[in-house]
């Protein structure tokens, strides 16, 4: 992997062992490519003039995402498509549901969590957490999360019944994406196409 250019300093002077660079290297450039693709989805979805319900979603699945982990695919341009097509079918959801569906979303993301728990944390092979104390908390932090935005959600029903919708059917995908079987030769992102 091509390291990047502002840890050129310490590969050099040896401060950091190699799967440390290697580590960082990842985690920068994971950083650049969400930071991006946020941007460009942020724009799009203010001139759609879904930036809002965009936002919420960020604020329900950032989180969520953080301490379980997820499915990754091969290539950016992968990603980066079918990352839209997700965002875009759970920002126009709303419209094909009705008011009842909130609660069965509701039940439906408390019944999952604790099935969860055994696919926590799904990480691609560069990001291996081995510690069980990590994992330990990772678990905890993901069902509490998962509580609140179902919390949340509920309550904004009465407001914002979109919001719900959008929020609830985030969670019930991010959950039933860990069920997907992982690649045996599953490679990071970063190894096949780096922009660094």
């Amino acid at each position: 992997m091509k390291t990047h250019s502002l840890l050129s300093p310490f590969a050099k002077s040896g401060q950091f062992s190699e799967e440390e660079l290697q580590y960082i290297n990842y985690a920068l450039f994971a950083l650049t490519n969400e930071l991006s693709k946020t941007l460009v989805y942020g724009i799009l979805f203010y001139f759609l003039g879904k930036l809002r319900g965009f936002l919420f979603l960020c604020i329900i699945i950032l989180p969520l995402r953080w301490f379980c982990g997820g499915f990754h695919c091969k290539t950016l341009i992968r990603c980066f498509v079918c990352s839209l097509i997700w965002i875009t079918a759970l920002l126009y959801l709303p419209l094909l549901m009705t008011a009842n569906s909130i609660d069965i979303l509701g039940l439906f993301n408390l019944a999952m969590a604790p099935l969860i728990l055994s696919r926590i944390p799904y990480t691609p092979p560069i990001r291996q957490i081995k510690n069980p104390r990590k994992i330990k908390r990772l678990r905890i932090f993901a069902v509490i999360d998962i509580l609140l935005c179902v919390t949340l959600c509920l309550c904004l029903k009465v407001y914002h019944a979109d919001y719900s919708l959008i929020g609830l059917s985030a969670l019930a995908s991010v959950q039933i994406q860990l069920f997907i079987p992982k690649r045996k030769e599953a490679k990071p992102l970063c190894r096949k196409s780096s922009i660094l």
